[in-house]
């Protein structure tokens, strides 16, 4: 039923022309199998009643997977195509080959989910009932494939228990069968399914159980390259102990909202925090115990904000957090509270921890019209809360900016001195003031 019912008067059409055609079509066998064939037609004689004609038939159903389905595949991973453009590709693909197919592709997550990559012949509210559905022993074909790791068939949509909850769901798409075979990577790990829907109540053929062999290949290999791709998204972007964006990420998405906030007239705050004597964790409890501490406070922190708001970690146990739509006061109310989290006690190996943080804040666009400017304000108004007293927070002001500029233009004249030799060694005596004003001392100074 799926050959192209306008192949005989084709080939007629080009032999009355040519005398000779060549074509590729979809036919079936006497037991109903489909076979791709390539079809060489010669016209040998004119009859009274029409055309006299030698063909010649080519099984090419195994060069169709193998050249067309896997080349393109192959050079869709080499072009960078999106996975979910790839895996439509994959299912576009077998319906060509199978067309009484319909095919469909899950990722399967860590925490067992399923999440669906394609599905182009399935109506979109398909994908949107199973979105992140467990697997599990009767989680319909996909989801007991991947629960069980090994292939699942049912015939019978309508009466098989497995589909229990999900026979709702499908019925009004008339699919009868399905046949669902797990993708796993080269550890072994279930990381997806991909699934043969049929119109009739049947079994997979032949070609159906090639098809599925070189497609979970194919698929396997698409998936591992996107978690390859993730993790290298994930060490470049995040850091690796708390999880929090790195220095890099934390910027790019900063200067995303600070540009949106730019463009409506907002506000934003940012807090730049530092934890205080951190270091005494690490030399009398070790670096496992501080790497507990940061990701406790990075915890701690990420409960403290909202969902629009962004945090970071800038390096050792400097952390970073951007307050859109927020206000002077508003900031001061947020830094105050992140204090109080932080300040509550943690246990580490058996040892009660009080972390305590100081917080410098600088307000956008007051005090900095860009990330780096902001950063570097944040940091002076931290340092100055560091020097006030501990387990506070300051917020930037232009004086704090002076400061800082007069003891860098400091040093820096100081170094061209040492450079040019404009300093002396000078002694002062220290007489004592009694009457015989004896030396007791000398006072060493280094003048400039």
């Amino acid at each position: 039923r799926h050959s192209d019912p306008n192949m005989p008067r084709a080939i007629r059409e080009a032999l009355a022309l040519h005398g000779h055609t060549r074509v590729e079509t979809l036919v079936y066998g006497r037991n109903g199998q489909p076979r791709w064939v390539s079809m060489v037609v010669n016209q040998t004689a004119q009859v009274v009643n029409g055309t006299q004609s030698i063909t010649v038939m080519n099984d090419i159903t195994l060069t169709k997977m193998h050249e067309v389905l896997q080349k393109k595949v192959l050079e869709g991973m080499v072009n960078e195509m999106p996975l979910t453009e790839l895996m439509n590709l994959v299912c576009r693909e077998v319906e060509r080959i199978a067309p009484e197919v319909t095919a469909t592709i899950l990722a399967v997550d860590e925490t067992g989910c399923v999440h669906p990559l394609a599905a182009p012949s399935m109506p979109p509210y398909i994908g949107q009932a199973i979105e992140g559905v467990p697997i599990g022993p009767s989680a319909g074909s996909c989801g007991t494939a991947a629960w069980r790791g090994e292939p699942v068939l049912v015939t019978d949509i309508e009466t098989d228990p497995l589909w229990a909850d999900y026979r709702a769901v499908f019925a009004p798409t008339g699919l009868k069968a399905c046949w669902s075979s797990p993708i796993k990577n080269h550890q072994g790990e279930v990381v997806g399914t991909f699934a043969f829907y049929f119109q009739d109540r049947r079994v997979p053929d032949a070609l159906h159980h090639r098809l599925v062999e070189v497609c979970l290949h194919l698929c396997a290999l698409a998936l591992e390259r996107e978690a390859a791709r993730a993790r290298i998204h994930q060490l470049a972007y995040f850091d690796v102990l708390t999880g929090l964006p790195n220095r890099t990420m934390f910027r790019q998405s900063a200067e995303r909202a600070l540009a949106q906030l730019d463009g409506q007239g907002g506000t934003a705050a940012l807090l730049y925090i530092d934890l205080d004597r951190f270091k005494r964790v690490n030399d009398n409890q070790g670096h496992a115990a501080g790497d507990a501490l940061l990701c406790e406070v990075a915890a701690r922190l990420m409960r403290s904000i909202r969902p629009r708001d962004l945090a970071g970690r800038l390096a050792g146990d400097e952390f970073v957090l951007l307050l859109n739509d927020c206000a002077a006061e508003q900031a001061v109310q947020t830094a105050q509270r992140v204090l109080q989290a932080l300040a509550d006690p943690v246990q580490i190996d058996g040892q009660t921890h009080q972390p305590q943080a100081s917080i410098g804040i600088a307000l956008f666009p007051t005090d900095g019209p860009d990330v780096d400017t902001l950063l570097r304000h944040g940091d002076q108004a931290m340092y100055q809360a560091k020097s006030d007293s501990r387990h506070s927070l300051q917020l930037f002001n232009a004086e704090m900016n002076q400061r800082t500029q007069a003891r860098a233009a400091l040093e820096l004249a100081l170094r061209q001195a040492l450079q040019l030799g404009q300093l002396s060694l000078h002694y002062q005596p220290q007489v004592r003031s009694d009457a015989a004003q004896s030396l007791y001392g000398v006072e060493a100074l280094m003048r400039w």
